[in-house]
């Protein structure tokens, strides 16, 4: 049982960062972060499962912010932001 949680979880891992990965090739794919919609930074999300990634699209590159697990309070995704600034 515990091994199969352990291989879940290397899946659930391996999974988000191919994701996290594929972002360069279409950054603004995926729709704006609606939690930080009023920020006039471009910030955008893509979910997977229970996870959401949140990144920032800039000039010249996209940096990921954070992966954040759904059930949190999502008005822990302003604070995350500015942690970041």
């Amino acid at each position: 049982m515990a091994k199969d949680s352990v291989n879940a979880a290397r899946y659930v891992k391996k999974e988000l960062i191919k994701l996290a990965g594929s972002l360069n090739d279409f950054p603004n794919k995926y729709s704006k972060e609606e939690y930080l919609a009023d920020e006039p930074e471009n910030f955008r999300s893509v979910s997977k499962w229970s996870y959401k990634i949140i990144y920032e699209v800039t000039s010249d590159c996209l940096i990921i912010l954070d992966i954040f697990h759904t059930s949190q309070h999502p008005n822990k995704i302003k604070k995350m932001k500015r942690q970041n600034d």
